[in-house]
């Protein structure tokens, strides 16, 4: 009698703890997920590139994301520039986008997981008091070799803490300027985001049906928006105007620390505008050792360039968002119905390689699109 009491107490402990685990697995699994799960979607980031991911914890997880994740059309009929081999069948890539999008919670947490692996975006994107040091040495993001003190002038202009800290961001747009927007009428579904991400202070004014007006947050490039429309601030005119463009914008995410010193100048001086009294508009400093990580996991996926201000801010949302869509990103000379697209949504320039590789950054988005991360618009919205 003793030993089938013995052996009904040890059942009892097994059944305990299997319970125990399926408890732990629901909730550091999420939904159901297994940890496993979670890092096979996680190696999805590697295979969307298509490279090997070093995240990747098997090959055998490699091969379930290649099975999983649709792959791009590369029926070599229409390509894009900026120097890539990837071509695609443009009819396929809007039958694609105009689909209905389902969203793929464990995927988004997987690449989430991988993006906050190389540094917190919600936490860490943006230069705080909270993670920095007065006099601490700050190494340019484009430019390792050029090293700035961080001063007090420019420590007593940071937040205390990061904005994305304290907000609760459901959906996000990040709105870039391709000329795709045009005639998109996608201007009422942008606003209607909890969040609005735009890239280099784009015009609004005369556009707002197809690109909306909401504005929560933009980059701007100070070696090109602020150098070639307000001349590098040299007078209290051209000041004055930049800081009355800029109400339309939210809070300014300005590359200080960026790429050489002469950018560093224009921006420092943007920024003492921007936090003189009587400034609406908010500046904020774009951590350079965030860019430089997500610029190197990229590179190590297979980016041969420099991001661009509009992927990095996608790769900010899908840390930071529950839900991202992206509008604007459009590396094609033509669109819908083959019409001709420009560079920009407010003028004709053709589209231009620079040091960008516009098409790689696509494939990747494309395919995150593809596979449930975020969703990519492209043509009408009505």
């Amino acid at each position: 009698m003793r030993r089938y009491s013995r052996l009904r107490g040890v059942i009892a402990l097994v059944l305990v703890a299997v319970c125990v685990l399926e408890l732990l697995l629901v909730a550091f699994g999420g939904s159901g997920e297994t940890n496993q799960d979670l890092h096979r979607e996680e190696s999805l980031v590697g295979a969307l590139a298509g490279v090997k991911s070093k995240s990747r914890p098997s090959d055998e997880a490699h091969e379930h994301a290649q099975k999983t994740q649709p792959s791009a059309p590369t029926d070599n009929r229409t390509a894009s520039e900026g120097g890539t081999q990837t071509s695609y069948s443009i009819d396929e890539v809007i039958a694609n986008l105009s689909k209905p999008w389902v969203g793929n919670e464990t995927r988004k947490v997987g690449i989430r997981r991988k993006l906050d692996s190389v540094m917190n975006a919600t936490e860490y994107a943006v230069l705080t008091k909270q993670f920095t040091v007065l006099g601490q040495n700050l190494t340019f993001a484009i430019a390792p070799s050029v090293v700035r003190n961080l001063t007090n002038e420019v420590y007593q202009m940071l937040p205390e803490q990061s904005p994305f800290s304290t907000l609760k961001m459901k959906r996000c747009s990040v709105v870039g300027n391709g000329g795709i927007l045009k005639h998109s009428y996608c201007g009422k579904a942008i606003d209607g985001s909890d969040f609005v991400f735009r890239c280099n202070a784009a015009p609004l004014k005369g556009y707002q049906q197809h690109t909306g007006r909401k504005s929560n947050m933009t980059s701007i490039n100070p070696g090109g928006v602020i150098a070639a429309k307000y001349k590098r601030l040299p007078d209290i005119g051209h000041r004055n105007r930049f800081l009355t463009d800029m109400k339309a914008y939210g809070d300014l995410l300005i590359p200080v620390y960026g790429v050489n010193i002469n950018a560093y100048t224009t921006s420092m001086l943007a920024l003492r505008l921007l936090h003189q009294k009587g400034s609406t508009t908010r500046g904020l400093i774009i951590n350079p050792d965030h860019f430089r990580g997500l610029q190197d996991m990229w590179s190590e996926m297979g980016l041969r360039s420099r991001m661009t201000t509009g992927f990095y801010l996608a790769s900010v949302a899908l840390s930071v968002c529950n839900s991202t869509d992206l509008y604007g990103f459009w590396p094609f000379a033509k669109g819908p119905n083959h019409r001709a697209v420009s560079y920009h949504y407010y003028d004709r320039l053709n589209i231009s390689k620079g040091v960008h590789n516009f098409n790689w950054e696509f494939d990747v988005l494309y395919r995150l699109h593809m596979g449930g991360v975020l969703q990519m618009h492209a043509g009408p919205c009505t």
